[in-house]
């Protein structure tokens, strides 16, 4: 049996199915940016994330979004986790449950109670969007200014460490405290931008360059970082030997590139 109140209640579920949805596509947009590792590798996973998370439900979603944000006290905190919950079930309950619920919508009654419960699970849809939508915004807005700060950034030893402090600068400008995105850059990636940058200019007629000069500029930069030589070791990039400097003289690190040196 219809009633003349059936259409009004689809035109909800439709409101409502399309709420939901557009919360889902924006986490699934927005959550693998939270933490990247600048690295071929860091980019490797940042795309697989990208894929994992684009068939992800919206249940699987919303603990990652939760982490997005830094709240306190804990009683906001557990505010904030009872709206996100509360939002799932309504979500849960119009795509599982709703006809269970209110009777197939058969009669007047079922109906508006019906709606009743659409347009107060709506409201909620609203305040969960409208807050997924701030993350969106912000997520974007990160990566741009990371761009932003790459083309700014002047070419240098240190161009990783450079762009990630201009990065950092530029959100600290655009937002508060309150979300949280980490992008990273690992040391291993730093030392061979350095060495590169060394070997280009100081760089011997035999092709090697004394590895002095490297710990030297990380030092300068960076005095809390220790044991560069072993991890440069561990670069494949280059080759690392000990040679005299000079004729008659002791022998000192120096490395070379293995593509300078056609291997």
């Amino acid at each position: 049996m219809r009633t003349n109140l059936q259409a009004h209640v689809e035109q909800k579920i439709g409101r409502n199915l399309l709420r939901y949805q557009l919360v889902e596509l924006r986490l699934k947009h927005a959550l693998p940016f939270r933490r990247v590792t600048i690295s071929a590798k860091g980019l490797d996973t940042l795309g697989d994330d990208v894929d994992a998370q684009s068939k992800f439900t919206l249940g699987r979603l919303l603990p990652g979004y939760a982490e997005a944000f830094e709240i306190s006290p804990p009683e906001a905190k557990q505010a904030f986790q009872a709206e996100l919950d509360a939002f799932l079930r309504a979500r849960n309950r119009l795509v599982h449950h709703l006809l269970q619920d209110h009777t197939l919508l058969t009669t007047t009654e079922a109906c508006q109670a019906c709606m009743a419960r659409l347009d107060e699970d709506y409201q909620l849809a609203e305040a969960v969007s409208t807050h997924v939508l701030e993350l969106h915004r912000f997520v974007l807005q990160s990566v741009q200014a990371f761009v932003d700060a790459m083309r700014e950034c002047p070419p240098g030893p240190l161009t990783g460490g450079d762009v990630l402090q201009r990065h950092a600068a530029l959100l600290a400008q655009m937002h508060g405290p309150n979300v949280q995105i980490e992008i990273q850059a690992p040391l291993s990636v730093v030392l061979a931008e350095v060495m590169k940058v060394i070997e280009g200019n100081y760089r011997r007629d035999d092709g090697w360059t004394l590895f002095h000069h490297v710990g030297t500029e990380i030092h300068s930069r960076a005095p809390e970082v220790r044991a560069t030589l072993s991890m440069a070791r561990q670069l494949d990039g280059f080759e690392l030997k000990k040679r005299p400097p000079r004729p008659g003289a002791g022998t000192t690190w120096m490395f070379r590139s293995r593509a300078a040196n056609g291997t």
